[in-house]
C-alpha cells in the first residue's frame, strides 16, 4: 500500500469519526434540551406545590374558624333550649294558677 493510499484511508476514518462525532454533539444536545425542559417542568410543579401548599394552609385555617363558629352556635342553641325550658315551665306554673271552670 502506498503512502497516497494510507492517507486516503486515515482521511476517510476522520470523515466518519467526524460524522460520528457530529452525531453525538447532536445527540448531547438534545439531551441537554430534554434536561432543561425537565427542569422547567420541575420548577412549574414546585410552584404549583407551594400554591397548592398554600391553599391548603388557608383551608386549615378556616375549618378552624368554622369549627370555633360552629360550638359557638351549639352552646347558644343550647342556651337557648334551656331558657325555652324554664319558660315553658314559668307558663306551665302561671296556667296552674288560673281558675278552672
Amino acid at each position: 500500500m502506498t503512502t497516497k493510499e494510507q492517507f486516503a484511508q486515515i482521511e476517510a476514518k476522520l470523515n466518519r469519526h467526524d460524522v460520528e462525532f457530529s452525531e453525538v454533539r447532536g445527540a448531547i444536545a438534545d439531551l441537554a434540551r430534554a434536561v432543561n425542559a425537565q427542569a422547567g417542568n420541575l420548577n412549574a410543579q414546585a410552584t404549583n406545590l407551594d400554591k397548592l401548599t398554600q391553599v391548603v394552609n388557608t383551608l386549615a385555617g378556616s375549618i378552624v374558624a368554622h369549627d370555633a363558629q360552629i360550638e359557638a352556635l351549639v352552646k347558644a342553641a343550647e342556651r337557648h333550649e334551656r331558657i325555652w325550658q324554664d319558660l315553658q315551665k314559668q307558663w306551665q306554673a302561671y296556667l296552674n294558677t288560673l281558675p278552672r271552670n
